[in-house]
């Protein structure tokens, strides 16, 4: 099991309910925040530009890359996945 990457670790402290100094820090001066937060300026500018498919990209290499298989000290990280519909059956 690999680390957590840099990159999913900062948007995971920025969308972290309690940690909200972080976000508030990151409005106020992103580019420093995210400086000392270890991103890289390749990371630091996919951040920036609001572009969900560059970012999840980022963050499908960047776990690839460092071995993450979605484990984490709280337990293994999965994605949602919706129920399947229901059909209905009967007569109208």
């Amino acid at each position: 099991m690999g680390e957590m990457p840099n990159l999913l670790r900062f948007l995971s402290e920025l969308a972290d309910p309690a940690n909200s100094d972080r976000l508030r820090q990151f409005y106020d001066d992103p580019q420093a925040t995210m400086e000392q937060a270890g991103l890289s300026p390749a990371e630091q500018t996919i951040i920036l530009s609001g572009n969900l498919e560059l970012l999840r990209d980022a963050l499908d290499r960047a776990s690839i890359e460092a071995g993450y298989t979605g484990e984490s000290s709280v337990g293994i990280v999965t994605p949602y996945t919706p129920p399947a519909p229901q059909r209905i059956i009967g007569t109208f």
